[in-house]
């Protein structure tokens, strides 16, 4: 097994969020990566509005910098809840082992090109306006290829993309190439370092539709042999299979072979974006503890 790199981290000094490193300034509340303002108590308050529920920092203010809501408003009529979900960001974490199409989703959800398709070796974020939400803002987080045997791996999977989703994702996708059942555990893995807990905000994607369009086989002949593989691999009742069998709609196919910004592309995203849509508006974002005691 190789080396780890070392993770290029930093935790801001005022509201203590994970940032990367190239970062100079907090991306959650602007604060300067050796800002002394830690040394003074910080006053925050929470936002009212419970599709929001971000931290502020600007005790003045009267509303919630995000998404406008009065600090002690106890009024979340269908106006406010609309101008919330136009204006706070969806979340998104991409999970899956190596060479699952992590990169191409991402950049395939943003309209353009922001990941580069290299062997990631730590958590990164990226974010860009999308018209199918009237405007939101999108932020993507990309994991390293899951490896159920690097610890440090899936340490940093859970915490630090947790981090970098604060306070909460929205969705969790888990990619799995059409085709290719190897390393069944690591894919289960991805599940299980987070829990069962986020079942509800889950979505499984099929990566490389054309190849399985080619090949005449169906979503549900593959789910089928995704059963089969994990019982061959001796995993019969994996968190994979229990949520294939109790969530069936939760799943999507997606070619990754078109353009970003072609009009095919933008017409599968729109699709996969109304299932996200759904969920969001069943069960809002998942919140997680996120520095956790892992098994190794």
């Amino acid at each position: 097994m190789g080396t780890v790199p070392v993770l290029t981290m930093w935790h801001c000094p005022r509201c203590n969020r994970i940032n990367q490193g190239f970062q100079t300034f907090c991306y959650n509340c602007k604060s300067g990566k050796y800002s002394e303002l830690h040394k003074f108590p910080v006053l925050t308050w929470q936002c009212p509005n419970s599709l929001c529920r971000r931290e502020n920092y600007n005790t003045q203010r009267p509303s919630c910098i995000y998404c406008d809501t009065g600090k002690n408003s106890q009024l979340f009529s269908d106006q406010v809840i609309q101008r919330t979900e136009r204006n706070s960001d969806i979340r998104v974490i991409l999970l899956g082992i190596r060479g699952s199409g992590k990169s191409s989703l991402g950049n395939a959800m943003l309209g353009k090109t922001e990941f580069e398709m290299t062997n990631l070796q730590q958590c990164q974020i990226k974010q860009g306006n999308i018209t199918y939400f009237e405007g939101r803002m999108l932020s993507v987080v990309e994991t390293p290829g899951m490896e159920v045997d690097d610890f440090e791996i899936r340490k940093q999977i859970r915490n630090v993309s947790l981090g970098l989703s604060n306070p909460g994702p929205h969705i969790f996708i888990l990619m799995i190439q059409y085709g290719r059942f190897r390393n069944l555990r690591s894919i289960t893995a991805c599940i299980d370092i987070f829990g069962e807990q986020i079942f509800n905000n889950l979505i499984i994607v099929f990566s490389h539709k054309d190849k399985m369009e080619n090949s005449e086989m169906t979503e549900e002949q593959f789910i089928r042999d995704i059963h089969s593989a994990c019982l061959k691999g001796r995993l019969p009742e994996c968190s994979l299979t229990r949520f294939l069998k109790d969530y069936p709609e939760n799943y999507f196919s997606c070619d990754l072979s078109l353009s970003e910004t072609s009009d095919q592309n933008r017409i599968q995203m729109a699709s996969f974006f109304s299932k996200i849509h759904k969920i969001i508006h069943d069960f809002s974002y998942c919140e997680l503890e996120q520095d956790v005691e892992l098994i190794d």
